[in-house]
């Protein structure tokens, strides 16, 4: 295992893609959604693949498809919006729990698009505690960053920091209460409250709108700053960008492109003091969190991190690791990327992403590491 987590393929590859094909542009039925994404699980490359992703809405219609002796590990995206979003949360939240069955159906995670009110933060948090969710599973909740401004999208990011420290906090409680119990009664617990899952953001780098090079550099900088992980979904298929020919702009994200810019965030963490913030990962210690002292502003500014997403390369990652940005990112900077902040990315193409990391080297044709 050493071996295998000093690699920095291995580093940023690692459970990283959730299987969103039942989402656009693929838009699979969910039978043959279902099909493929077994066959991933069953393949050389399932080391990189992480959960399926189903609406709510499907989950009893999964169960009845999932042959017998099969388990799937899910990320469920919840139906709620509009002006009944909480109504609809808690509709969709108490599903999940009467439909989940760890041992055949995991909900691993829940992903929810949120109104930009004030109030959705917290109606989504006191959701997920009334129904014994919240520190159970991750709940990634997407911020629409298109036209945002940095002051805004701070401000909406923050939220979700601190609504992260009331549910480790509910948590603790949870868990000072069955300590006490324990020792009124002398007597092990059932179970602890586990402070260990997080609250998380969720950006969209593609699909109807593709965000900017700033606007997406924007986001990456606020997360870090908060010490908010996330999850990247919709137009990261590809490991480099692609710009229009014409005109010269970004017309798609790339992959390897926000592994760069984010690991770069993460450095500038590691460089930093670490705050009072929380590792919720289970290892209890502190989640470094990235305020930037003003002679680092011109190396991790929004400019300096746009030019990365937007720089069509080349780029190359092998064990040693990620070369981009005339940057070397190894395995250990990556690793702590995937641990503060990109947490999953979803594709509704798995094989595309496997056939880009096999022409450039990163794999072999039949999804091992080269």
């Amino acid at each position: 295992m050493a071996e295998i987590t000093a690699d920095a393929r291995y580093a940023l590859l690692s459970g990283l893609i959730d299987d969103a094909a039942l989402y656009p542009p693929a838009q699979l039925g969910l039978a043959e959604a279902l099909t493929a994404h077994l066959a991933h699980l069953d393949g050389e490359h399932a080391w990189m693949t992480g959960c399926l992703v189903v609406p709510a809405s499907r989950l009893a219609e999964l169960d009845d498809l999932l042959p017998q002796g099969r388990d799937l590990e899910l990320s469920v995206v919840l139906d709620a919006s509009g002006p009944d979003f909480a109504d609809g949360v808690r509709a969709d939240l108490a599903r999940i729990v009467a439909t989940e069955r760890p041992e055949r159906l995991a909900v691993c995670s829940v992903e929810v698009r949120m109104p930009q009110a004030a109030a959705a933060v917290a109606a989504l948090v006191d959701a997920l505690m009334d129904h014994g969710l919240a520190g159970r599973v991750d709940a990634y909740a997407e911020i629409d960053i298109a036209g945002r401004p940095a002051a805004e999208l701070a401000a909406a990011v923050g939220a979700l920091a601190a609504a992260q420290r009331r549910v480790t906090d509910r948590a603790r409680g949870l868990v000072a209460t069955v300590v006490g119990h324990m020792r009124a009664s002398r007597s092990g617990p059932a179970g602890t409250a586990d402070a260990g899952r997080l609250l998380a953001a969720k950006v969209r780098c593609g699909g109807e709108a593709v965000p900017t090079p700033a606007e997406l550099a924007g986001f990456l900088l606020a997360c870090g700053r908060a010490g908010v992980t996330y999850k990247a979904t919709a137009g990261l298929h590809h490991p480099h960008p692609r710009l229009d020919p014409d005109s010269g702009e970004l017309v798609e994200h790339g992959l390897l492109a926000v592994a760069a810019a984010g690991a770069l965030v993460a450095a500038a963490a590691a460089r930093a003091p670490r705050s009072g913030s929380r590792d919720l990962s289970g290892g209890g210690a502190a989640r470094a969190r990235y305020a930037p002292p003003p002679e680092e502003d011109a190396e991790m500014g929004l400019a300096a991190l746009a030019a990365v997403l937007s720089d069509p390369g080349p780029r190359t990652l092998s064990a040693e690791g990620l070369v981009a940005a005339e940057r070397s990112l190894d395995a250990g900077l990556l690793a702590r990327w995937r641990h503060d902040g990109l947490l999953a990315v979803g594709s509704c193409s798995i094989d595309e992403t496997v056939a880009d990391l096999v022409e450039l080297g990163v794999l072999t044709g039949d999804g091992r590491l080269a």
